[in-house]
């Protein structure tokens, strides 16, 4: 019996369905045009072409990841000048992109400095970058509710001088004043925000001065404070009925935990018990904590913690 022809490899494997062996996979055009994309430094994710990040990019990258790092270890330490020092840095890099968090924490630290008004833009950042960070709104809503703008300009021959009469109980506004007059006394002059109220007094070259809530005031050296800017004062609302609990709306009551939660975070005993009577003045339930806490600052006693 006489052999057959021995057939092609390629030929028998086409005839029974298989794909020939010499055939790329993925089709040989498309890998040819992913090879073409590499070598060009891209590539491709389904239709979209990709380029790489430039080493630029990837060192900004690098740089702010080191930075944030250390501003989260300064401020478990406490050490909010640092973490201030860092957060400029951090701005300063060039191509870097800044999360909610950098300043939600930049935020945090100029407002243990005093710095209400660089805290305050933080703030807004941060909440224009993550519009659900609670604690930024939160912390930006007991700005516009306890603070007003000052505008203190003087010349460097005749300048300003400032000092504190009265400040409020809260740790973090009586901070703020310490850092306005600070501010005045060194250089002459001062723009940002400084609380509000007839708790927070301070006098501009003997000029006694108290702010109204969200209101901008301006002084100059030879005009002295701009009483148009500021709103006459309404008289305080009618207490309500003994028999009637006081209503309270949402973002009251909120302030209210926000500043409690704040007091004991600054260690005050003045300031919890302050708070504390804020919050039995509003009516509203007051977690067991409060109570340990505001029996231990009437007592002497400490809150724990450093201070």
């Amino acid at each position: 019996m006489g052999s057959k022809q021995a057939q092609n490899p390629e030929q028998n494997s086409t005839q029974t369905g298989g794909a020939p062996s010499a055939a790329p996979v993925g089709g040989g055009k498309q890998a040819g045009v992913r090879g073409q994309l590499k070598k060009a430094g891209s590539y491709s994710e389904g239709r979209e072409i990709v380029k790489p990040k430039s080493q630029k990019a990837v060192t900004a990258e690098a740089e702010v990841l080191r930075l944030t790092e250390e501003m989260r270890k300064m401020a478990v330490r406490n050490a909010w000048k640092g973490v201030m020092r860092t957060f400029r840095k951090l701005e300063g890099v060039k191509g870097a992109e800044l999360s909610a968090d950098n300043y939600l924490l930049g935020g945090q630290a100029y407002a243990r400095l005093g710095d209400t008004q660089n805290q305050k833009e933080c703030l807004e950042k941060a909440l224009a970058l993550d519009s659900s960070c609670i604690e930024a709104q939160q912390e930006l809503d007991s700005l516009t509710t306890g603070y007003a703008n000052l505008h203190i300009t003087s010349k460097k021959k005749q300048p300003a001088k400032a000092e504190l009469v009265t400040a409020p109980f809260h740790p973090g506004q009586r901070k703020s004043l310490e850092y306005m007059i600070a501010q005045v006394n060194e250089t002459g002059n001062f723009h940002g925000m400084v609380p509000s109220g007839p708790l927070a007094v301070f006098k501009i070259n003997g000029e006694e001065m108290s702010l109204e809530t969200g209101t901008t005031t301006n002084w100059s050296a030879k005009k002295g404070k701009d009483a148009g800017k500021k709103g006459t004062e309404e008289p305080p609302p009618a207490a309500p009925a003994a028999e009637e609990a006081p209503k309270v709306n949402d973002r009251a009551r909120e302030k209210a935990y926000a500043d409690m939660d704040q007091a004991l975070e600054w260690n005050t005993p003045s300031a919890v018990i302050y708070q504390y009577e804020q919050l039995k003045g509003l009516g509203v339930d007051i977690p067991d904590h409060y109570q340990q806490a505001y029996e231990k600052a009437k007592a002497g006693q400490a809150l724990g913690g450093d201070e």
